[in-house]
């Protein structure tokens, strides 16, 4: 008797997405680097059948020491689909690798806090994902039983005599378009649990941690942009929030906002490096520090 094995399953991938200017750990040196995203596809046979989910993280490959390293691609203003020589990609993509004034330090620094802080939460978000199993919550499992109760008491009614006003062929109908509904409206609850999760227990704190920084909303859509791009899976929640900011681009789910003295108590994993600019002058340049 034969028997056929069928393989398949998930593993870490690598997709290259584009090509930055970055200081490499390795060889420290400033070069090109082509930036992968890290995802954990579907495979059959140990054959790729295409991205994850969403990005798991990013890594760059040195173009002279060949040699790999995590970055948080997230920091970078733009990726260049083409390979660029060193002297373009620079100001294109890593600005902070050459001469800035202080008011650009500065600039480098907030747009870096922001994006940390909205970065760690979706950081929680894809391991919640990853871990897997099954998260229900009460709007889930009222759905779900409303998927599988009301063909039960349509049925019921149909042979306890109820609904013998309508003809066979009604009957018939009526109970397929009331277990489609139900089994629709169902999976509809069971699939929105991420955003409830989101609304319920991630939005409140990091509302509650960014509020020292008084976002604006250009910082929202900066921050929606740049998690789109990278595919995180956070994105697909925070673009509505953008549309019930206020004027002043506070969130109306932030009743009493913290004093703008607490800034110091956030916790904020900034990898920011300086180092005397070549330039002269007396201003700094920003980089990256490499994992």
């Amino acid at each position: 008797m034969k028997i056929m094995i069928f393989i398949w399953g998930t593993r870490l991938t690598h997709h290259r997405i584009g090509h930055v200017a970055e200081h490499c750990p390795s060889c420290q040196q400033t070069t090109q680097c082509r930036l992968f995203e890290l995802s954990r596809g579907s495979h059959i046979y140990f054959i790729p059948m295409g991205k994850g989910k969403f990005a798991l993280g990013h890594e760059a490959r040195c173009s002279s020491c060949r040699h790999p390293f995590q970055v948080n691609a997230s920091y970078y203003h733009t990726i260049s689909r083409r390979k660029k020589e060193l002297r373009e990609l620079i100001p294109l993509t890593s600005p902070w690798l050459g001469p800035l004034t202080e008011q650009q330090i500065q600039q480098e620094k907030r747009r870096r806090i922001i994006l940390d802080m909205f970065l760690r939460y979706d950081a929680s978000l894809r391991e919640r994902s990853v871990r897997g199993g099954t998260h229900l919550d009460a709007i889930s499992v009222l759905g779900l039983l409303a998927a599988f109760l009301l063909p039960v008491l349509f049925i019921w009614l149909t042979f306890s005599g109820h609904l013998d006003f309508l003809n066979q062929s009604q009957r018939v109908m009526s109970a397929l378009l009331a277990s489609v509904t139900a089994f629709v409206w169902g999976l509809y609850l069971f699939a929105g649990e991420d955003r409830r999760f989101f609304r319920r227990n991630t939005l409140p704190r990091l509302l509650s941690e960014t509020a020292p920084m008084q976002l604006q909303k250009q910082d929202w859509e900066m921050v929606v942009a740049r998690m789109k791009k990278l595919r995180f899976p956070s994105w697909r929640m925070l673009k509505p929030e953008i549309r019930k900011l206020n004027g002043d681009g506070s969130h109306p789910l932030l009743a009493s906002p913290l004093p703008i003295q607490s800034a110091h108590k956030m916790r904020t994993p900034l990898t920011l490096q300086f180092a005397p600019s070549s330039g002269g002058g007396g201003s700094e340049e920003l980089r990256t520090g490499g994992n």
